[in-house]
């Protein structure tokens, strides 16, 4: 569920590794706790350094996906 949000927009991380829900994401049933209560909470750090997100693709995803602003 969480990658197929993300492909549509509706969250993006940060170059902070924080996740950044959009204010225009909403939805019904679980919507709070499968997605917004999770805005502005770190990601974990991967396994491997090199598994981490490399930052010129999370600012392609926050520039040409996300459906921003993020909900503050």
């Amino acid at each position: 569920m969480h990658h197929k949000l993300f492909d549509l927009g509706a969250f993006t991380i940060s170059n902070e590794m924080a996740v950044r829900v959009s204010e225009h994401a909403h939805g019904t049933t679980g919507f709070r706790q499968w997605l917004k209560a999770f805005h502005g909470e770190s990601i974990a750090a991967p396994i491997r350094a090199s598994y981490a997100p490399a930052e010129p693709f999370l600012q392609w995803h926050v520039r040409g996906v996300f459906r921003g602003p993020a909900d503050e």
